[in-house]
């Protein structure tokens, strides 16, 4: 009878052991489901945080992440020191790896002048709620520059000056938004010739901002009108002469 027991009791314990083993075992297979050197990893520095366009980046935006090393972005970063200090060119979400091409080095002066293309200027233009289209004119998007000029009382022309201009900012606001906002005051990020352009339109009229769709970088070319034709030259008339005879004198005159 305690022999029977005992095998028992032993069996009990071997079935609990192994339950306890396979339920282990289970749970490593969910946490890890792959071993390490079947799916190496390597750490990158991501977004700890949502980090606005035109945002300084600073220590506590960033985080050292594992990543899959050989789905590891070009561009990348290993190391939070050398993205400290440097300025979002485009809005980076959490948990989004930080990359070379969306960021921007920052010496001094104000964020707007890191995200500014090399070669352009940003120009602020006065707006209202018409000339801004309601408020939907949000940084990021593209607008046409339209310009009104009147020559005399009843003369009015209208004319796009500028097409496929960048908004870097309306007001002092760099960063994305989703909902209009009326503002006094829109910057366009515009290369040299264009920037004279928008002043020398703006002081001779009003201008007109034109919202575009995000997709389309198409620069319109209005139809080229035909020349109107040259009336032909008009043949000129033949003369005619007429001989007078005065006694012995002989003249000729034209008619």
């Amino acid at each position: 009878m305690k022999l029977r027991s005992f095998s028992i009791l032993t069996l009990a314990l071997l079935l609990s052991a192994g339950a306890a083993w396979f339920a282990n075992r289970w749970i490593q297979l969910q946490v890890t489901p792959v071993s390490a050197g079947d799916n190496p990893t390597a750490f990158i520095v991501v977004a700890a945080q949502a980090i606005p366009m035109g945002q300084k980046i600073v220590d506590t935006h960033l985080e050292l992440a594992a990543w899959p090393a050989d789905r590891i972005p070009e561009g990348t970063f290993t190391e939070i020191e050398p993205v400290n200090g440097q300025v979002a060119l485009q809005t980076i979400y959490e948990g989004e790896a930080i990359l070379e091409k969306r960021i921007a080095k920052h010496s001094k002066g104000s964020t707007l002048s890191a995200i500014i293309s090399k070669s352009k200027r940003a120009v602020s233009v006065r707006v209202d709620d018409i000339i801004g289209v309601a408020g939907f004119v949000l940084p990021g998007n593209t607008v046409d520059v339209m310009a009104t000029q009147k020559r005399g009382k009843n003369n009015i022309s209208v004319k796009t000056v500028l097409q496929n201009v960048n908004v870097l900012a309306v007001d002092q606001t760099t960063g994305d938004k989703d909902t209009p906002v009326v503002v006094r005051a829109v910057t366009l990020e515009l290369d040299p010739d264009e920037a004279e352009e928008l002043v020398k339109a703006r002081s001779e009229g009003t201008i007109q901002l034109a919202l575009r769709n995000s997709l389309d970088s198409e620069v319109y070319k209005p139809p080229v009108q035909a020349a109107p034709k040259a009336r032909p030259k008009p043949k000129p008339k033949r003369r005619r002469y007429v001989t007078i005879i005065r006694g012995t004198t002989v003249s000729e005159a034209t008619q």
